[in-house]
């Protein structure tokens, strides 16, 4: 008598049989996705259908083996005793079914993860002119960032009601890979650096209404997850860029589109990238990016929105760069290294709406002016 081999699977002899015609006739993934088996329980089955061995069903049913003329492997019924019958071992993989299920619920939840960033609204509650600082990349562990200038522009900004703050990314310089050896070239270490990062975070007193991360943030995971743990509660930062619609106490709405860098390059046109951006995009009222430690600031009428287009690039607190000085041919660019946005929600005109100064200083002088001329 053959040996038998009980099975846990809730099918029945002819859908068993049926699975093993198909495996054999075709192929087992095939065969086993037709009642959401894993190809290899498809595949043993057909191994102990070939040896000679009965499957039992839960049910009561048999699938009889191939016959001796079918099968060189099959055993004579008359000489092999069913002493023992071997179980079938349940898979500890998911089922192609229940595999479908969780990518379904998966990508719906990515969806509208992703839904929920496009153009997020961001409700501003200072009634009047409004301030955005927007600050370029710090790299605030590097030999070269100016922390004479960055501590002096986080103070300007700290603490005041009227101006929210934006990080364009890069906050550290992170080195991986064959960047590593400029590790030993850096007098701050890694855990001093981001002793430096807390602080900027959190004493300060800046309201921080955008942070991204740059590639030196998002070169290794770590970094990606101290900044997250670091700004929680105030801000969550956005990978690479964030698309946000500003909306002001008396119902106007304007959209700013940050990024670390913008696809495009011209050695002749700084905003090249961003001018191109701000064409494709024209209801978006700011267009700003880092990245390039440039500096740039450039306004365009978009007569077929009937706004004003405002672009600009901070160049961040990397003042000296050896490798962009002597390799590149870029020589250091000592100013730029943030920039105030002022919105004027009362206005009602588009040149006046919305203005951008790449001295941060200028800028909170003209905010304070404009707030004090129109009673606030």
């Amino acid at each position: 008598m053959a040996k038998a081999v009980q099975i846990f699977s809730k099918l029945t002899a002819a859908q068993v049989g049926r699975v093993i015609e198909t495996a054999i006739e075709r192929n087992s993934t095939l065969a086993a996705a037709e009642y959401g088996l894993s190809p290899e329980t498809a595949r043993r089955w057909v191994r102990h259908y070939k040896n000679g061995r009965v499957l039992e069903c839960p049910d009561g049913s048999r699938v009889e083996p191939l016959n001796n003329a079918e099968s060189s492997t099959a055993k004579d019924p008359a000489t092999e005793p069913a002493s023992f019958s071997i179980p079938e071992l349940p898979d500890e993989e998911l089922s192609a079914a229940d595999l479908k299920a969780r990518k379904i619920q998966d990508y719906k939840r990515r969806k509208e993860a992703y839904l929920a960033r496009m153009w997020r609204e961001i409700k501003v509650k200072i009634s009047g002119p409004w301030g955005l600082a927007c600050f370029g990349d710090f790299h605030l562990d590097d030999n070269g960032c100016d922390w004479e200038q960055l501590d002096h522009d986080l103070r300007l900004v700290g603490g005041r009601n009227d101006v929210a703050g934006a990080h364009m990314g890069d906050a550290t310089n992170n080195w991986i890979g064959r960047l590593s050896r400029l590790w030993k070239e850096q007098e701050t270490t890694q855990s001093q650096a981001i002793i430096l990062l807390e602080d900027v975070i959190k004493s300060y007193g800046i309201h921080w209404a955008v942070w991204l991360l740059g590639n030196h943030d998002i070169w290794t995971s770590e970094m990606g997850y101290i900044l997250d743990y670091q700004l929680r509660g105030k801000v969550k930062p956005e990978n690479w860029q964030a698309k946000v619609k500003f909306v002001f106490p008396n119902g106007r709405e304007s959209m700013a589109w940050f990024r670390h860098s913008f696809p495009g390059f011209s050695q002749y046109n700084p905003n090249h990238a961003l001018g191109k951006a701000a064409t494709r995009f024209g209801l978006v009222d700011l267009v700003i990016a880092g990245h390039e430690h440039d500096a740039s600031e450039e306004r365009r009428h978009n007569r077929f929105f009937n706004r004003v287009q405002q672009l600009v690039r901070v160049k961040g607190y990397k003042d000296i760069d050896p490798y962009a000085d002597d390799q590149l041919g870029f020589p250091p660019l000592f100013e730029g290294h943030a920039a105030l946005v002022v919105f004027d929600p009362d206005s009602t005109k588009a040149l006046s709406f919305i203005r951008a100064f790449d001295d941060l200083e200028e800028g909170l002088d003209y905010l304070t002016f404009k707030r004090k001329a129109r009673g606030y």
